[in-house]
C-alpha cells in the first residue's frame, strides 16, 4: 500500500489520487499541526508549481479551532493544494469543513488521505472527542507536543500508511470475533449431542 501511494505521488501518467482506508480521527488529530471547522471564502489559482502545475490558494474563516492556537482577529488561514492530480484536498467556496492542516512554511496543506470533510457529514460524537482533545491540549498539565517536521509527500505516506494499517487490524478484530463464535458453536453443539447419547 505505501509503494502504491508513492506510484500515485510520483507518477505523471496518474490522472487522480485515492486512499482506500482513512486513519480514525483520533489518528489524524495525532498528526495534524492544526485542526479546525472553517468557511472557504476564496480560491485563487494565480501560483504555479516547480513543474508549471496549478498551486490552489484557499483562504478560509476559521469557526471553530479544535487543535492549534486562534488569536483574537487572526482567524483566518490559507490553504494551498495542487490540482486534481495530486493527492491535496479540493475545497469548495462557501462550503464549511472540518480541516486536518499541515505546516508548510507559511501556509497549510490538506490531504485526501486525512479526515478533512464537509463538516455536515461529521458525526457529532467525533467533534465531541476532538473538542475533549482541544480542552486537555490547552490544560496545564497537557503534556509537551512534539511536532514532527516531514514533508508533504511524506505525510501524505504517512496517513495512507496508518488507515491501512487501522482497517488491517478492524478486520483482524472481526475475523478473530467469528472464530471464537464459530469455536464456541461447536463446543456447545459437540456437549449437546454428548449429553443425549449419554441418554
Amino acid at each position: 500500500m505505501k509503494y502504491f501511494l508513492l506510484f500515485l505521488l510520483f507518477s505523471g501518467k496518474v490522472l487522480a489520487c485515492s486512499c482506500a482506508e482513512l486513519p480514525s480521527y483520533t489518528t489524524n488529530w495525532n498528526y495534524a499541526d492544526q485542526v479546525f471547522s472553517a468557511l472557504i471564502v476564496k480560491k485563487e489559482t494565480k501560483i504555479y508549481g516547480l513543474y508549471g502545475e496549478k498551486i490552489n490558494s484557499y483562504t478560509c474563516k476559521i469557526l471553530n479551532s479544535y487543535k492549534g492556537e486562534l488569536f483574537p482577529n487572526q482567524n483566518y488561514r490559507t490553504l494551498l493544494g495542487k490540482d486534481a492530480a495530486s493527492c491535496d484536498f479540493e475545497f469548495k467556496v462557501g462550503k464549511t469543513y472540518l480541516i486536518f492542516a499541515q505546516e508548510n512554511g507559511l501556509s497549510l496543506y490538506c490531504s485526501v488521505c486525512s479526515r478533512t470533510s464537509l463538516l455536515e457529514n461529521v458525526p457529532k460524537d467525533s467533534l465531541n472527542t476532538l473538542t475533549e482533545y482541544y480542552q486537555k491540549s490547552q490544560s496545564d498539565t497537557a503534556p509537551l507536543i512534539v511536532k514532527r517536521v516531514e514533508s508533504n509527500t511524506a505525510h501524505q505516506v504517512r496517513l495512507a500508511t496508518l488507515g491501512y494499517k487501522e482497517a488491517l487490524n478492524r478486520k483482524n478484530r472481526i475475523i478473530n470475533s467469528l472464530l471464537v463464535g464459530i469455536a464456541v458453536f461447536i463446543i456447545i453443539i459437540g456437549s449437546y449431542l454428548l449429553i443425549k447419547r449419554k441418554k
